[in-house]
């Protein structure tokens, strides 16, 4: 059986912004729970962050955010 763990960092009221423009999420799916966002992160081998947003129940899941010059930021709206 192959296991995977890591840790993962969860800040409220903030988000993985991009500091250039081509920086996209890998993919985006809703979710009813932050839980299941968490779950969906680690069932992707390539994913390394993930955001999830209350309000609108969408999970953005991030691959290669060591490449990407990706700093946490305030959350806005």
């Amino acid at each position: 059986q192959n296991t995977r763990s890591f840790t993962m960092l969860i800040r409220n009221d903030r988000q993985f912004p991009c500091v250039t423009t081509t920086c996209l999420p890998d993919a985006t799916i809703l979710v009813s729970h932050i839980r299941d966002c968490r779950i969906k992160c680690l069932a992707r081998t390539q994913c390394e962050a993930a955001s999830f947003y209350q309000s609108n129940l969408t999970c953005q899941l991030f691959d290669n955010i060591s490449s990407s010059n990706m700093t946490l930021e305030a959350a806005t709206g």
